[in-house]
């Protein structure tokens, strides 16, 4: 039996892309990956169960009032049947890839050796005109380790989604029959959004993450772009924190509390705008981009466990002279200091801090209101990426520091229940900024790791000795 999901203005509205996040592990003994595989088709069997839709596709579909939007539909699963979309196998060799586990690790696990078109069987940007499946696994044997990559459908899920089903899906891989993944939300109880005729519709160039009136427009100011993991000790990450709220006390701006995420974000957020003030006017608008999970503003508020996407932007400002000195310096764009200052940080992690502060359930409801209203959904993502312009004045940020790094496996071969290290697949998108998931979440004493896009000429500044190199245990690329 085919059944049809209905997609809310949140999902229609999300980028139609697939996130590749990787988990890795170690796998010293090739000839347990029979009984490996036996596990992860058991865990997702059950995982399926609990959410069927995800063995579906999605698809193009278009309706009177509506173009550009997409479909869910899925048939009723067979018990115990895996598709093969869902789940695929792969041992790769050194000639399709070329590390060892090992050197892998040695390396500082590099973004670049994860090549997507290897690790996975779907694109980054699946084609609107084209089908694809709603969810895609690949476990990838390389000589000493397992490279398990997860691929949701962006229309299908978000970060807090995914991580509701990595909670099942790791729970299943120790009893196909017990999971922790708390609530379900089966796919008819997926948020069903239906526009009140008599509210207001505010345009989409009226909220300010999508406006992009005033923005200059230039070119990109280069065609080549890299990814650089950062990797930050959690004592200086600590260290900042303290300095930062002792600084916000004695010169309050605003923001009576910001977060360790809020001070580590304004370090990246300076330092970028310090490689690039060479190209930029001191008079300029620097905006950060923020993912905001919406679930708490919903009303009815959504529990965390609700399988969809509910993600809101936000933005934090500054003037781009705002972020090159302190407050109380002269605007010389001509001075020498190049040390990133505690004033300066203090005021970018106040204003992130303000910004999250605004969303509630005003700004998550007229947002749906409009979303609801879009002849085409696909142009909200399209104003943001104008309104951001990542590759000159914008960075755009999410954090994944919750998603999957305590989660617990039981795969056979692998010798541990945690996740070695963490990855995303390479690829190099200028202006994206993510922290990735940490043991601990928030607390704890494990390292903070970041993945920043920029161009090679910023990027080769922003490492330097004064800039992040002076902060960072490591950088790989």
């Amino acid at each position: 039996m085919t059944h049809n999901v209905a997609l809310s203005p949140f999902d229609q509205t999300i980028p139609r892309l697939y996130v590749h996040k990787l988990f890795c592990f170690p796998f010293p003994d090739p000839d347990r990956q029979t009984e490996a595989v036996e596990n992860l088709e058991q865990a997702l069997s059950a995982t399926i169960s609990k959410w069927p839709f995800i063995t579906g596709s999605v698809s193009p579909t278009e309706t009177a009032a509506q173009y550009n939007a997409v479909q869910l539909r899925y048939n009723t699963p067979t018990p115990g049947e895996i598709g093969e979309d869902l789940l695929t196998v792969k041992t790769l060799p050194t000639s399709e890839f070329a590390c060892t586990y090992e050197q892998l690790c040695g390396a500082g696990m590099p973004p670049s050796a994860f090549d997507k078109d290897v690790l996975s069987m779907v694109p980054e940007w699946p084609k609107p005109d084209q089908t694809y499946p709603a969810l895609a696994i690949q476990a990838n044997f390389i000589e000493g380790g397992l490279i398990l990559c997860f691929a949701f459908h962006h229309a299908v899920a978000d970060g807090s989604s995914f991580c509701t089903f990595l909670k099942a899906f790791a729970a299943a891989t120790k009893n196909p029959q017990v999971s922790d993944a708390g609530t379900v939300m089966p796919a008819d109880k997926r948020l069903n959004y239906v526009l009140n005729a008599e509210c207001d519709v505010p345009a989409l160039n009226s909220f300010a993450e999508y406006n992009s009136t005033n923005a200059p427009v230039r070119p990109k100011a280069s065609e080549e772009v890299t990814t650089r993991i950062f990797t930050f000790s959690a004592t200086t990450v600590q260290k900042l924190e303290e300095t930062i709220k002792e600084h916000l006390k004695k010169n309050p701006t605003g923001a009576t509390f910001v977060s360790n995420i809020a001070c580590l974000s304004s370090l990246i957020w300076v330092a970028v705008v310090r490689a690039r003030r060479s190209r930029l006017s001191l008079a300029e608008t620097t905006k950060i981009g923020i993912a905001v999970n919406a679930r708490s503003f919903m009303d009815p508020r959504l529990p965390e466990e609700y399988f969809g996407n509910v993600v809101v932007h936000t933005n934090a400002t500054a003037k781009i002279h705002e972020l090159l000195h302190d407050r109380d310096s002269p605007l010389d764009d001509e001075a020498t200091d190049s040390s990133i200052s505690t004033a300066t940080l203090a005021l970018a992690a106040s204003r992130m801090r303000q910004a999250t502060q605004n969303v509630d359930s005003k700004y998550v409801s007229e947002r749906l209101n409009t979303f609801s209203a879009l002849a085409d959904p696909t142009e909200t993502s399209k104003a943001y990426t104008r309104a951001m312009d990542t590759s000159n004045t914008g960075l755009d940020f999410s954090s994944w520091r919750d998603q999957g790094a305590d989660v617990e496996f039981a795969i056979p071969g692998t010798g541990t229940t945690a996740v070695h290290y963490w990855r995303k697949a390479w690829s190099p998108n200028e202006g994206a900024y993510n922290i990735l998931p940490r043991k601990g979440g928030s607390k704890g004493t494990a390292d903070w790791e970041v993945s920043l896009g920029l161009s090679v000429e910023d990027m080769e500044r922003v490492c330097l000795g004064e800039e992040l190199g002076a902060w960072a245990k490591t950088i790989v690329e």
